[in-house]
């Protein structure tokens, strides 16, 4: 029977599948340090034809700039100044005032954990991340 085919063994939270992966990759990087993995990669890699490394284009690398986007919150003229001192202090750059708005409308958007109880969320993060 195929590993892992089981439906009645097993953590729900996908342990099995987790610890195949973990010694799977252990194996791996045990296997690639040792001198025989070094060898073989070292073989594989120059069996690679060179046409491919040299033939790809290099295409110059432009930042992208995010749309602007309407600020809609009003915030305190105090506070905005203060976030832009303290901001600009940590980054070692001048932020306009369009930034530093931008930042707190972003920063207050996201979720925090207290709009759910500890164990839902602990729950739902180890639903995500099995052990």
């Amino acid at each position: 029977m195929p590993r892992g085919k089981r439906q009645d063994l097993g953590c729900p939270f996908g342990c099995s599948e987790a610890h195949c992966k973990q010694q799977s990759t252990r194996r791996s990087v045990a296997y690639y340090q040792s001198k025989e993995g070094r060898d073989k990669k070292r073989d594989l890699n120059q069996r690679r034809p060179a046409a491919c490394r040299s033939q790809a284009p290099v295409l110059p690398v432009q930042p992208v700039k995010p749309p602007v986007q309407p600020v809609t919150a009003t915030w305190p003229e105090p506070i905005v100044e203060h976030v832009q001192m303290v901001v600009s202090w940590i980054e070692h750059r001048v932020l306009s005032r369009a930034e530093i708005l931008r930042l707190l409308t972003n920063v207050l958007r996201q979720q925090g954990m207290g709009r759910q109880r500890r164990i839902d969320h602990i729950v739902a993060w180890l639903n995500e991340h099995p052990p």
